[in-house]
């Protein structure tokens, strides 16, 4: 049974991670954007406010007057004229005049017993600049009657051509600028939370219509066993990762379906390869022990019997190289190989069977610079060898021949060549001739043999990166075949 963590544990999930990454990242964009939109807002907000401040102080600042005496006039109502407080209609604004020495001159009716203080600070930074412009917190307004919200302060020297100067402060109450400065903040309070809960909403949609194939192919995957590798995980049409997702899980599900063919195949061909001779072998001993025999049906017997020994024995050898072939590269103990000893080591071994048979056996070494080297499993390529030759003798006619013959190829490859004068292989079968347990028409029940011998070379080939073929044309009236296989050339240190 199948079991899944994002059923039990759905906040870990992939579609959950992917909603919360999202969010996230928008989230975080957001405040930024946000924080930089208010920041622009409350700057331009504030240079838009202290420039109507200081318009309005220089409108003031222009109806002050200095007689040569120094005693300052000012022109009617110039302190108390209501059109004067037309930037600032959320509130009053209060004006108090100093000398530059720090002396109160004059202020407006409405500060009543209050004043405006001029602090060291703010004269020394007037005197400099020409201005100078202060919020005053609420903190600092909290003895006063009149100041019940922050204000914004401007100290202005009003520069006259005669020998005295003057210093005029404005203050004017904040109201408008703060309440738009809250009501933006209130705005981006709501608003982000919305704005991320819907976007959590979308990412959650898009998330599942985006998942929704892999969910298909997971639902798909959990239903395919050992017993229906036949079916396959559904392909989106999209042209994505996930369809190449898909498109890879159904090559693997071919790989396995073919593997669990050959395994099953290859295990029942097997048992009955098995099972013969081994039947064969029960039979005769229970007909042995069924009566008396005379010596001469006893050593019939015995060579009967001692023939099914060598072919199960020989099978049980071509299982096992055929098993270890199949457990790949990680299992093979690879070394330097000389192609042309090992060539010549087999056909001492062989030369005695294909006396027997009358066959004649001839090796031809094509002359080279340096050894015909190559890097694998001794023993398998010894095999390998062996294998082709021996069936090369096994599949000629009495006084035929067996050519063996390694020459070089370009690109560092070496080909060895096989070559016999039998019946040849029918076109029917060439295709064949390299499955497990295969024999064509032309050698069953003719010549004995377990049907492994070629599978067994092909996977030592293959194994070892290598290429092998077969060359036949019996209908064409030209008997014998032609075993090829090019083997990677040892590459000098």
């Amino acid at each position: 049974m199948f079991s899944s963590k994002a059923e039990s544990a759905p906040l870990t999930s992939l579609r959950t991670r992917l909603v919360f990454l999202f969010v996230g990242i928008f989230g975080v964009t957001l405040i930024l954007f946000s924080f930089f939109l208010y920041e622009v807002f409350v700057s331009n907000h504030q240079k838009e406010f202290d420039a109507a401040l200081y318009n309005y102080t220089v409108d003031v600042a222009s109806a002050v007057d200095v007689s040569f005496f120094g005693e300052l006039t000012l022109t009617p109502n110039a302190l108390t004229e209501s059109e004067k407080v037309f930037p600032f209609a959320l509130g009053e604004a209060f004006l108090q005049i100093y000398s530059v020495q720090g002396k109160p001159l004059a202020r407006s009716r409405n500060l009543s017993n209050n004043v405006l203080k001029l602090t060291d600070e703010d004269r020394t930074a007037v005197l400099a600049q020409g201005s100078n412009f202060k919020t005053i917190p609420a903190k600092e307004l909290a003895r006063s009657r009149i100041f019940s919200k922050n204000y914004r302060l401007l100290t202005y020297l009003i520069n006259r051509s005669g020998p005295f100067d003057y210093v005029v402060q404005v203050a004017v109450p904040m109201v408008l600028l703060e309440h738009e400065k809250s009501n933006l903040i209130t705005f981006f309070s709501f608003s982000i939370p919305i704005v991320l809960l819907i976007a959590a909403c979308g990412g959650l949609y898009v998330s599942r219509k985006a998942l929704a194939p892999v969910n298909a192919i997971i639902e798909k995957s959990k239903k395919i066993t050992a017993t229906q590798l036949s079916q396959r995980v559904p392909v989106p049409a999209a042209k994505d990762e996930i369809r190449e997702l898909a498109l890879t899980l159904n090559a693997l599900l071919d790989r396995l379906e073919q593997a669990f063919y050959s395994q099953e195949t290859f295990i029942a061909d097997a048992s009955h390869q098995l099972k013969t001779p081994l039947s064969i072998l029960r039979g005769e001993i229970d007909l042995m022990r069924s009566k008396e025999r005379s010596a001469q049906e006893m050593a019939e017997f015995l060579h009967s019997a001692s023939q099914e020994v060598n072919y199960l024995s020989r099978m049980v050898e071509d299982l096992l190289i055929l098993a270890r072939v199949d457990a790949g590269a990680s299992s093979l103990s690879i070394q330097s190989v000389r192609l042309d000893e090992t060539v010549l080591e087999v056909i001492a071994r062989l030369d005695r069977i294909a006396t027997q048979k009358a066959v004649k056996l001839s090796v031809h070494f094509s002359e080279t610079q340096s050894p015909m080297e190559t890097e694998g499993d001794g023993d398998l390529i010894r095999s390998l060898v062996e294998n082709l030759i021996e069936n090369a003798v096994k599949y000629s006619p009495e006084q035929g021949k067996v050519s063996v013959t390694l020459s070089e190829m370009p690109e560092e490859r070496i080909l060895l060549a096989v070559e016999d004068q039998g019946r040849g292989i029918p076109e029917s079968s060439r295709d064949k001739i390299f499955d497990r347990f295969y024999r064509s028409e032309n050698s069953r029940d003719k010549i004995s043999g377990s049907g492994l011998g070629l599978a067994i070379a092909k996977r030592i080939v293959e194994v070892h990166g290598g290429k092998i073929r077969v060359e036949s044309r019996p209908e064409t009236g030209v008997p014998g075949s032609c075993f090829k296989v090019e083997f990677r050339r040892r590459m000098k240190a």
